[in-house]
């Protein structure tokens, strides 16, 4: 029997996956080594510390931010009889970790 999952159920589901999938080692390392292609100088910490900023970044913005966030980074979502499987885009997961490193570089300019 197929169940008919509402979209806020689902939605809710796929955020409380990508925040796990934020502290997963691979998924640091596949981002550090992404960002790394555009901009050599990053470390692995600094990828790491900007995939845990994401996690209170998230709660602080609408819905509408963070499906905008959400969307380039998510490929696909599948509804299994056991759970949801999440599937990201790694170099998107990058792009998103340094726009938020160039936002924190600007905040922290004087004036």
């Amino acid at each position: 029997m197929v169940r008919i999952v509402p979209a806020g159920e689902i939605e809710a589901t796929d955020i409380d996956q990508l925040r796990g999938i934020f502290r997963q080692p691979e998924i640091i390392v596949g981002t550090w080594r992404a960002a790394r292609a555009e901009q050599e100088d990053i470390t692995e910490e600094e990828a790491r510390a900007a995939l845990a900023e994401l996690d209170p970044l998230w709660d602080g913005q609408f819905p509408a931010e963070q499906a905008r966030m959400e969307g380039p980074l998510v490929e696909r979502v599948g509804v299994r009889m056991c759970g949801v499987e999440v599937r990201l885009r790694p170099n998107e997961l990058a792009g998103l970790m340094r726009e938020m490193a160039d936002s924190r570089m600007a905040a922290a300019r004087p004036g």
